[in-house]
């Protein structure tokens, strides 16, 4: 996953027709960065909430989040196990961006599907240690 990404308030009106009654409130967001509060899609005894999470997981063994995890060895690693199994989100968004060297400045690209859909990002959240 990117290291940064967007969530723009038009998205609210295809999240609420998406899921039905989850209470969505964020502010549109443009330059979602690692340790900033955000929304996530939770399953909360049994039903489907939003609740606002500081992005980064955060290991016990690490002073620093935790911000990108290939799908195919989440399992095996003991840092995302317990995780991988009982705490699973989802993170709305509309647009990510990728970093790329351009007149030998790094320039941040923002990338969106056409017409700007809303779209979700696999997560993994941890409790606080």
């Amino acid at each position: 996953m990117c290291n940064r990404y967007s969530l723009s308030k038009k998205q609210e009106r295809m999240i609420k027709r998406q899921f039905g009654a989850i209470e969505f409130d964020f502010k549109p967001r443009y330059n979602i960065a690692p340790t900033q509060k955000a929304p996530v899609v939770v399953v909360e005894d049994g039903r489907l909430a939003c609740k606002e999470m500081q992005w980064g997981f955060k290991p016990a063994w690490s002073k620093a989040p935790v911000t990108n995890a290939q799908f195919e060895t989440l399992p095996q690693k003991p840092t995302f196990k317990d995780a991988f199994a009982s705490r699973r989100c989802l993170v709305p968004a509309d647009g990510f961006y990728e970093w790329t060297t351009f007149c030998a400045k790094r320039q941040p690209i923002r990338h969106a599907l056409a017409g700007e859909p809303l779209f979700f990002f696999a997560g993994l959240w941890s409790v606080k240690v």
